[in-house]
């Protein structure tokens, strides 16, 4: 039920998300309210609402990523406004009216609370993470999928994601991050260029990302490495017809997964030992990838079909819309 109710939130555009309805739930907040509980059940259930969005939003493709703190000041503004009229309120009113009023307010905000946990959950991992370098320099970069998937699928679709299922890869990507690079505006291109609702510039050289070094995270030995497939249009339907390009490092009994790389942009080969810091690719855009981005996991057993083992960038947990400024 759960599952399917936030299918269905997921159709709604992002804008009218992250932007629109939290725009609404602070005017909402400001308009006199009937009693003191109906005014905390409004600041619960945005509170709520911006926490949700804070750690599970696609900023990067939407509002860009320093629009929500634009956002969050509204509603810090709208809380101190509304509170010095609570005052004079009485605390809670009886009448049908606003009985109903309080239980559907409190069942939305118990739903709420619930995705919260789920969320919080998600970055509580039950194994020890393997400590990874950053494989990037010089930029800023975003964590645009990170965390448990088995706990949220909010945080990490990956470990839901049906072709994963399909192909039982479900296990070893469990952990999975996804990681863009953002310009000072919080967008991971340089064109607002407006498809199918989201911000997806056709030019793959428009996204920061593209043509980007990328570093071993990692001292290992490739035991992995495919760079012939194309890199394809953003979104294009062709996507699904290549496996991708990617380079699998062995460190000790874990396999490091780095994918989406470029087409004939590797600098190492099978065999070969690599040390943590050392180029040895560039970003593309092949494989099952939308739009480009860094693809990155760690499994144990098996790289595909393994099981998967937390991966930490510095010591510092790849929460989703965390922001690594590498010098």
């Amino acid at each position: 039920m759960i599952s399917w109710l936030l299918k269905l939130i997921g159709h709604i555009p992002l804008f009218i998300q992250y932007l629109i309805i939290p725009i609404v739930l602070i005017i909402w907040i400001i308009r006199n309210s009937s009693s003191k509980m109906s005014w905390l059940l409004k600041v619960a259930i945005t509170g709520f609402y911006l926490l949700i969005v804070r750690y599970s939003a696609s900023f990067h493709i939407s509002i860009g990523y320093y629009t929500f703190f634009i956002i969050l000041a509204f509603y810090f503004i709208g809380v101190f406004l509304s509170l010095k009229r609570t005052k004079q309120l009485t605390f809670i009113k009886k009448d049908i009216k606003n009985i109903i009023l309080y239980s559907f307010s409190s069942l939305l905000l118990s739903f709420l609370i619930f995705l919260s946990i789920s969320i919080i959950r998600a970055y509580s991992y039950e194994t020890e993470p393997i400590n990874l370098a950053f494989p990037f320099k010089n930029g800023k970069y975003i964590v645009n999928e990170g965390g448990d998937g088995k706990r949220s699928f909010l945080v990490n679709s990956h470990y839901n994601d049906s072709a994963n299922n399909k192909f039982n890869f479900s296990g070893s990507m469990q952990y999975a991050v996804d990681i863009r690079k953002i310009n000072n505006l919080g967008f991971d291109s340089n064109k607002l260029e407006i498809r199918k609702g989201i911000i997806m510039p056709e030019e793959l050289s428009a996204y920061h990302i593209f043509d980007e070094i990328l570093y071993s995270p990692c001292d290992g030995i490739v035991t992995y490495a495919i760079d012939r497939y194309n890199d394809e249009l953003p979104d294009d339907k062709k996507r699904f017809n290549n496996f991708g390009n990617g380079i699998v490092i062995k460190q000790e009994d874990v396999f490091i997964v780095l994918w989406h790389t470029k087409k004939d942009s590797h600098l190492v080969s099978i065999g070969d030992y690599v040390k943590a810091g050392q180029p040895i690719a560039k970003i593309g855009n092949s494989g099952h990838s939308s739009t480009p981005h860094l693809h990155i996991y760690a499994s144990k057993g098996d790289w595909l079909k393994g099981e998967g083992v937390p991966i930490v960038f510095n010591h510092k947990n790849p929460v989703k819309n965390r922001i690594f400024n590498i010098p």
